[in-house]
């Protein structure tokens, strides 16, 4: 598996986790907003709560 592929799986990893954590709580919510998804479980901890890129990006 090569770099690239390395990152873009670790990507989709962090992702999944931090929609399922919002998912899971009881006041979070998922924004989609078309390239970009958000992730807020609203938790003090920073790292629980993320906004992550679903497309790469043109430019």
């Amino acid at each position: 598996m090569s770099n690239h592929e390395e990152l873009g799986e670790s990507h989709e990893q962090y992702n999944a986790a931090c929609l399922r954590y919002a998912r899971c709580s009881r006041a979070g919510e998922i924004i989609d907003l078309g390239g970009l998804c958000i992730a807020n479980s609203r938790h003090p901890w920073a790292m629980l709560n993320a906004a992550v890129l679903t497309a790469p990006v043109s430019s």
